[in-house]
């Protein structure tokens, strides 16, 4: 059974806006900075400039995590029953069983002796 992730996607818009306003703090940071220190307004438009772009695109890194997380658990499951179906003909296959026409045991469909279809 699919499970939904259990984080909400975010709004394409916000997510666009954030990491706009990212840039451009990231843009003007480059800038002349007039009468301040410019490694502190480099600084700070750096560190404002990539907070927002961080706070734009952790939540979508989440949820894709999230959603190889539960697309790798539903392939182990579904690995897990076939293998489980494999291993249940095998050893329905591999049973012994007794020729309903002439008596005989043995394995397979066929019996050995008359070659009728075995049970």
């Amino acid at each position: 059974m699919a499970q939904k992730p259990a984080n909400r996607k975010p709004s394409v818009g916000w997510t666009i806006a954030k990491i706009a306003f990212g840039v451009m703090f990231i843009g003007v940071c480059f800038g002349d900075s007039g009468d301040s220190d410019p490694i502190a307004f480099l600084a700070v438009g750096l560190s404002f400039g990539l907070a927002m772009i961080a706070w734009g695109l952790i939540p979508w890194i989440r949820i894709w995590k999230e959603e190889k997380r539960l697309r790798l658990q539903e392939e182990r499951q579904r690995e897990e029953t076939a293998r489980l179906r494999a291993e249940q003909k095998a050893e329905k296959e591999n049973a012994v069983k007794v020729c309903p026409n002439c008596g005989a045991t043995g394995r397979g469909r066929v019996c050995e002796y008359c070659g009728s279809k075995l049970p």
